[in-house]
């Protein structure tokens, strides 16, 4: 597969280095085993109050939670109500899901993890294009993996189409690609998303949520969109 590795422009590159992101991803790929702080952390960016303390603590567990944890999902609590607060409130939490899957995937294959990358689609059946858009994530490596973020699972048909082609283009190739839709939605929210959107999803595409980002760490997309 052939890649183009461009530069973000200056709002989203600012987005991506905003430091309630940053404080978020550094705390999620630290404690990525326990799935509580990443619900923790989908929940605070749409939470115009921080979560108090006491509250946060007894999610995690009460009077014998980890007392590191606690102070971190205090930490994504207060970082996430000011990214509800902030004018650029969409584009960071898209940044964050950006910078999620580029930390995640960075743990197990960094040198080959690359954002705002165009892919060549010489098959291109569903698109037209003989080069997509600019991806969030690209891991040139086998399996070659592509990654639409979207924080709420919202995702346009040019999109999903582009990624179709990138798995089109692969299969032609022999190469064994893993088109994603990484999100901090549920499978079931975003299929309802794309049900009610009247979105086509094409065959062989996979999915990347709320349950399954923390696994990006150890291994490529498993599931597919159903």
């Amino acid at each position: 597969m052939r890649i183009d590795v461009r530069s973000a422009d200056r709002d989203q590159e600012a987005a991506y280095q905003n430091r309630d992101v940053q404080t978020i991803v550094d705390h999620l790929v630290r404690y990525r085993d326990d799935p509580k702080l990443f619900q923790i952390a989908s929940e605070a960016v749409i939470t115009p109050v921080a979560t108090p303390e006491a509250t946060l603590r007894a999610r995690l567990g009460g009077s014998v939670a980890d007392a590191a944890k606690v102070a971190a999902a205090v930490d994504i609590a207060g970082a996430g109500a000011r990214i509800f607060a902030a004018t650029e409130c969409e584009r960071q939490k898209g940044a964050l899901v950006e910078r999620l899957v580029v930390a995640l995937v960075s743990v197990r294959n960094a040198p080959a993890t690359h954002r705002e990358t165009q892919v060549h689609t010489d098959v291109h059946p569903h698109s037209g294009k003989t080069k997509t858009g600019r991806k969030d994530v690209v891991v040139d490596a086998a399996p070659f993996e592509v990654y639409e973020c979207k924080f709420g699972g919202g995702i346009a048909q040019w999109e999903l189409d582009e990624l179709g082609d990138v798995w089109a283009t692969a299969d032609a190739e022999g190469t064994d690609a893993r088109p994603c839709i990484a999100t901090m939605s549920t499978m079931t929210q975003i299929q309802t998303r794309l049900y009610r959107s009247g979105l086509m999803p094409h065959p062989n595409l996979y999915f990347a949520g709320l349950v399954d980002l923390p696994t990006l760490a150890r291994r490529y997309p498993t599931q597919q969109i159903a």
